[in-house]
């Protein structure tokens, strides 16, 4: 019986028909919960046509189900620390900057590693070790510290340009003296070509059948920075052109472009994977207080027009709407008055999402009152030995609308310049610069880097 069914399997698989696998191997476990090739056979089906995250859980509830048995079965310990490998090499291509894997993770390959090696399996043993190499640094104060560093970055954060229509009370472009600009195509162009995970084919094979099928990871483009994106006039081809190459592109905008419909249109006409836009506060006088020179009523307007054509034009599978809401304490009566706020025109978006207030630059700000007060830095109280001090140089690159490179958002007027995108992006990944630094948060070691003492120390700017 589990010959045939397994051979069914296989015919299924080799016509890669996975809804028909997914169907069929649901029903068998519902009576063999237990049969792991089964529930392995129902993840692949998953990712293979996919949808990663079920593919994921069904992987991961099979490694949880077959440590807990203790079988000491050569052949089935073999598959399931194969499957572990592969688990975490698949969850590699789901990862951003800033995710780590758990514990209990990293501590399940070292063991893989150390039984591939008692076996002789020197094919297990080499994957494991790839994986560690990955994720696993030890710093100068021989703590073995958790952080991806991929060999290209994961993420883009560009900067179409730093001119701005509003004059927002907790932004620090108010800070901000190099050149205003804005971004030329040709740069944007430039920076792809230089870029190789703006998309990423990895081929997975199946454990059971030897079959393959590919996993693809877009490389994701940000639009925004110290400026707001909309005012761009070729936005559009900037977003186009981030998908021809094969990456997600999303923008964040302040919103009160949308009011305009030419505006919406070309937006729209573009497909951006993302449409976010920053809406703060517990009220229309706060709003209006902090988004200084915005109008709370052509702010919904925009967005609700939006909402309606990107229906008519049948993009909802396409383009997520989302709001991003700046809150200024993170505890719940903050955010419940912000969600009270919002509530209104929750019907016309996706998602809404909620941050804490950035307070590096000692910002004004809200309060529970919906007054503008001032917020001081607050010091960090304690620091993981586990992890970087930052996680942002390890996985992304901010790109500002003249091509220069920075680490990352704090730096608004490129003091630590890291290089240009006619260097090649990957270049500069690799070079020195990137290195040193990355080499220094990992260490916890930041005194020569001026900005990233007062990030992330106590010092005030």
């Amino acid at each position: 019986m589990k010959n045939d069914m397994m051979k069914a399997l296989s015919q299924l698989n080799s016509e890669e028909k996975y809804e028909s696998i997914i169907s069929l191997t649901s029903t068998i476990l519902i009576e063999h919960p237990d049969d792991i090739k089964v529930r392995y056979c129902l993840a692949m089906a998953y990712i293979a046509k996919g949808d990663k995250t079920k593919g994921l859980k069904h992987l991961q509830n099979l490694i949880t189900q077959s440590l807990s048995t203790n079988k000491v079965d050569k052949l089935h310990r073999l598959f399931v620390n194969q499957v572990i490998l592969q688990t975490v090499q698949i969850t590699e291509l789901t990862l951003h900057g800033g995710d780590v894997l758990g514990a209990n993770t990293i501590q399940m390959v070292k063991e893989v590693k150390l039984y591939a090696h008692k076996l002789g399996e020197m094919d297990l043993e080499h994957s494991a070790e790839n994986i560690l190499k990955r994720w696993i640094h030890i710093n100068s104060y021989n703590h073995p510290i958790v952080a991806l560093i991929p060999d290209s970055p994961l993420t883009l954060q560009v900067e179409p340009t730093n001119a701005c229509n509003l004059n927002c009370t907790m932004c620090p472009r108010s800070k901000m003296t190099r050149k205003v600009g804005f971004m030329d195509t040709a740069v944007f162009d430039e920076m792809l070509n230089g870029w190789k995970n703006r998309v990423i084919i990895k081929q997975v094979q199946h454990l059971i059948f030897g079959t393959t099928f590919p996993i693809i990871k877009k490389g994701s483009i940000k639009l925004f920075f110290m400026g707001e994106p909309l005012i761009h006039n070729q936005l559009d081809k900037l977003i186009e052109s981030g998908k021809r190459a094969g990456c997600t592109v999303g923008i964040q905008t302040n919103g009160i472009s949308l009011i305009n419909k030419e505006v919406r249109q070309k937006l729209l006409s573009a497909k951006p994977s993302v449409i976010g836009i920053s809406l703060d506060g517990i009220n229309e006088m706060s709003y209006e207080a902090v988004r200084q020179g915005a109008r709370l009523m052509d702010i919904c307007k925009g967005l609700e027009a939006l909402y309606k054509e990107r229906e008519e034009m049948n993009l909802h599978r396409k383009i997520w709407i989302m709001i991003s809401s700046i809150i200024p304490k993170w505890n719940q009566p903050s955010l419940e008055r912000a969600q009270k706020f919002l509530e209104p025109i929750r019907p016309f978006v996706d998602h809404i999402g909620f941050i804490p207030l950035s307070r590096e630059r000692d910002p004004k700000f809200y309060d529970e009152n919906g007054n503008i007060t001032l917020y001081s830095k607050q010091p960090i109280t304690s620091v993981s030995k586990l992890q970087p001090l930052c996680v942002e140089p390890f996985t992304k690159l901010n790109v500002l609308w003249d091509g220069s490179i920075a680490p990352c958002c704090y730096d608004i007027d490129c003091d630590m310049p890291l290089g240009h995108i006619k260097d090649g992006i990957d270049n500069v990944w690799k070079s020195s610069k990137i290195k040193e630094l990355q080499n220094a948060l990992l260490n916890q070691d930041i005194k020569k880097y001026h900005l990233c003492s007062l990030c992330v120390g106590t010092n005030k700017i």
